[in-house]
């Protein structure tokens, strides 16, 4: 009888791990992105969704394209995201959309996860009854398929992917980003040990307002996830003539992160650059000049007022992982210019205007 027992008593704590070694796969392992400064359009002051797209400029003048007197970013009015079961929280940027000579909001979302243990069963639950579903890239065996309003789809590879819900209208699109589970200060450890605690800057999670961020050579710009850099408006840009404007140097004005004559220079981690305070061509979001070794991966940049990022004379550029969403003329996503090895990849870019 006591063997009985001891029997029972073990089958019933394999029984136990097992199951709560299931949950854990389900419950834990859906890690999403939080942006908690992000309010509701209502809360930014207006009316309905078509007031908040409204304020796209449809125009090249510049009194149309003037910056924001708030972030760029919104909570998703229209998209509802889950992965695994795990609630995504979706947020949204008012876009351009040639199609409608109109603002059109493009919602996005991230979240870290483990595709070793399962594959994602992604869904989104839209405001609109969803027509002609598509997803881009398409990885192939995803299973998408829509009934009513929700959209469903079963991921199996990390990346970007952007789901379209009344393809080929350009609005009611959701672009999902589906990453590793990383380790960031580990990450963060390995370039302090390259370069030096002194040449490597964090932004930790939360707001920050910088004016200009300039790199030196053998140099990481680090954003955590959550960091998220809303750039200072520097220049009213009202007019041609006010475009002749100049910082310290005696020409030109900088960007918001500037590197010139460098080598070695790294700007990476999942923090949002938000340069919507910025009037149209007050300046580039990233300058790159006479250089080396340049990385960019993973950032996201918002709405910026001219090109967002310009390279230059650079021999050896990786750009990897990077969204660019924006509306305003001449906002390109990434100029390359007079450079050579060049690797862009993995890359979401929507703005007013060239996105490479």
């Amino acid at each position: 009888m006591r063997k009985k027992k001891i029997c029972f008593l073990i089958v019933w704590i394999q029984i136990f791990v097992i199951f709560f070694s299931g949950c854990h796969v389900t419950r834990h392992t859906v890690f999403p992105d939080v942006w908690e400064q992000a309010q509701t359009y209502q809360q930014l002051g207006y009316p309905s969704i078509r007031r908040y797209t409204g304020m796209i400029a449809t125009t090249n003048d510049y009194l149309s394209n003037r910056g924001l007197q708030h972030e760029g970013i919104i909570v998703d009015p229209y998209f509802t995201v889950t992965a695994n079961g795990v609630s995504i929280p979706s947020y949204a940027v008012a876009v351009y959309s040639g199609i409608a000579n109109a603002g059109v909001i493009h919602s996005f979302c991230s979240f870290e996860t483990d595709l070793s243990q399962q594959p994602v069963q992604l869904s989104l639950t839209s405001m609109a009854t969803i027509l002609e579903p598509r997803i881009f890239p398409n990885p192939g065996n995803n299973n998408l398929s829509a009934i009513d309003k929700t959209l469903t789809a079963t991921l199996t590879e990390y990346g970007t992917y952007t789901f379209m819900t009344r393809f080929p209208g350009a609005d009611y699109s959701c672009t999902v980003q589906i990453r590793p589970i990383s380790d960031e200060n580990a990450e963060i450890q390995q370039y302090i040990d390259l370069y030096g605690a002194e040449n490597v800057t964090i932004f930790e999670p939360g707001i920050h307002e910088p004016k200009y961020l300039k790199l030196d050579s053998n140099s990481v710009l680090y954003l955590k996830k959550g960091a998220y850099l809303l750039a200072k408006h520097v220049h009213d840009i009202n007019s041609a003539e006010d475009e002749t404007k100049s910082d310290e140097r005696t020409t030109g004005r900088y960007g918001v992160i500037d590197a010139n004559q460098f080598e070695n220079v790294t700007i990476a981690g999942h923090g949002i650059i938000d340069m919507s305070r910025l009037d149209l061509h007050e300046r580039n979001g990233m300058n790159f000049i006479n250089g080396k070794n340049l990385t960019i991966k993973d950032v996201t940049l918002l709405n910026s007022g001219n090109w967002n990022i310009y390279v230059y004379r650079v021999e050896g550029i990786t750009i990897d992982g990077v969204t660019i969403l924006g509306s305003r003329i001449n906002s390109d996503g990434i100029n390359i210019c007079n450079s050579k090895n060049a690797t862009i990849s993995h890359c979401f870019v929507r703005t007013g205007d060239d996105w490479l």
